[in-house]
């Protein structure tokens, strides 16, 4: 147990967050998941009659738990709002890898 307790701590030190708090990720700011989790966001939306277009990634932070959330900033388009959208998504990743919209929201 001491042993599994040392690894996770290791973790988190190599990430530069601490347990349970969110820490900035900038290096997935262009990544190809980060752009995936933004698409589970985008059908989310979509399935509540919300059509919008991403643009650019703002922002990506982590939080380490049981798995790991993702909390993505992001611009988009909309036929409703002409002047764009600020939007932020929290993807939870499962560690089997399975990911789901925890939530998602745009102004």
């Amino acid at each position: 147990m001491f042993k599994l307790l040392v690894v996770l701590s290791l973790i988190a030190v190599i990430q530069c967050q601490m347990p349970g708090g969110y820490g900035d990720r900038p290096e997935l700011v262009e990544d190809v998941s980060t752009r995936a989790m933004i698409r589970l966001a985008v059908l989310d939306l979509k399935s509540k009659n919300i059509i919008i277009t991403p643009t650019t990634v703002v922002s990506v932070q982590s939080q380490s738990m049981v798995g790991t959330n993702f909390k993505i900033v992001f611009t988009a388009r909309s036929t409703s709002a002409p002047d764009g959208l600020t939007c932020t998504t929290i993807v939870y990743e499962h560690w089997s890898l399975t990911q789901s919209v925890t939530s998602v929201d745009c102004v």
